[in-house]
């Protein structure tokens, strides 16, 4: 019809098909959780094996300063692009205040930059989602630049299977009750459940939402990068760490 031609022309019904092809290419690389637990975050993201003369490499990762850590769901080379772009802007940060980026400023960097990618014929949205945390806070961003803060989040390949069971983990949000005049006040979500999991186990919990997403004998064979962060602390595990976290935890 021509109206998924470019990403400057809305359909008759508001939408950019772009961005929708961007979502789908993001939901074709596996699957990535990410929790603000009790003492920390922990991310998670599964790869595919395409080859038996494939070995685990090329970590989804990114470290941009000391403590915020970068996980890219979805096309990694576009991601690169992102995560180097963002070095960039934390380095000149640094170098003109003398601290460090502020994370939600750095999500707004990064959301901006996406979101520039959906205005003009001559580029193309990134095909990919991030995660991005300090141990303090998670922003999950979107192909389109939609940003969020948030407890938990899940992108990739059924991302929305995974996101019913990162729901059904944090349990049901309590009500607020009433105030004196008998009005409702407003609820607001404190993380349930996922602000008793200690952080230690972040990572066992995370893999039991993978096995419940993934059928061992009908999806591809797939391994896990996963990493932690606790009061500033960074620390991305081993692949040898992640195999065993996940065997442990199949159902």
């Amino acid at each position: 019809t021509g109206y998924d031609s470019d990403c400057g022309v809305f359909s008759p019904d508001g939408r950019i098909f772009q961005i929708d092809y961007a979502i789908k290419a993001s939901e074709s690389q596996g699957l990535g959780i990410a929790m603000k637990v009790k003492d920390g975050v922990c991310m998670m993201v599964q790869r595919s094996y395409h080859s038996p003369l494939q070995e685990p490499s090329s970590s989804r990762f990114f470290q941009l300063t000391d403590t915020i850590l970068v996980c890219v769901v979805g096309m990694l080379p576009d991601g690169r692009v992102i995560c180097q772009n963002l070095l960039e802007h934390c380095q000149t940060y640094q170098d003109n205040y003398a601290r460090e980026i502020p994370i939600d400023q750095l999500a707004t960097v990064a959301s901006n930059l996406m979101q520039q990618y959906t205005h003009y014929s001559s580029v193309r949205p990134f095909g990919c989602s991030l995660f991005i945390t300090n141990g303090d806070e998670l922003y999950f961003l979107q192909p389109s630049g939609d940003f969020f803060n948030s407890f938990a989040a899940s992108a990739g390949k059924k991302s929305g299977n995974a996101r019913v069971e990162l729901e059904k983990l944090i349990g049901e949000q309590q009500t607020a009750g009433t105030d004196r005049f008998g009005h409702l006040k407003k609820s607001r979500n404190d993380g349930g459940n996922l602000n008793k999991i200690e952080l230690d186990y972040s990572l066992a919990e995370a893999s039991k939402v993978m096995w419940t997403v993934f059928d061992e004998n009908q999806d591809m064979k797939w391994y896990c990068e996963g990493a932690v962060i606790k009061n500033g602390q960074i620390e991305i595990k081993s692949f040898e760490e992640m195999k065993q976290i996940v065997d442990q935890n199949k159902e």
